[in-house]
């Protein structure tokens, strides 16, 4: 579950993680995968945490793959790296 994506229109890179409302704070037309540059879809529900994801058809991305076998400690132990680093 990719957490950042480059804004095209700016080349900015966007930590979800880090927006309050990702449906409302971000067009999913211009965000793209940091990676392969393919378009990037913005997965903000009630169940799961935001996240960006890559459309269908563009699982030959190494970062589609990056984090599918992470558990969700893992996730969390990055989570608390990247927050007392702060970035």
């Amino acid at each position: 579950m990719p957490f950042i994506a480059l804004q095209q229109s700016t080349g900015k890179r966007i930590d979800i993680t880090t927006i309050e409302s990702p449906r409302a704070e971000l067009r999913a037309a211009d965000m793209v995968c940091p990676v392969c540059g393919s378009p990037m879809l913005v997965k903000a529900g009630l169940i799961n945490r935001p996240h960006f994801a890559h459309k269908p058809g563009r699982e030959d991305c190494p970062y589609a793959a990056y984090s599918a076998g992470e558990t969700q400690e893992h996730r969390e132990a990055k989570e608390l790296i990247r927050s007392h680093l702060g970035e």
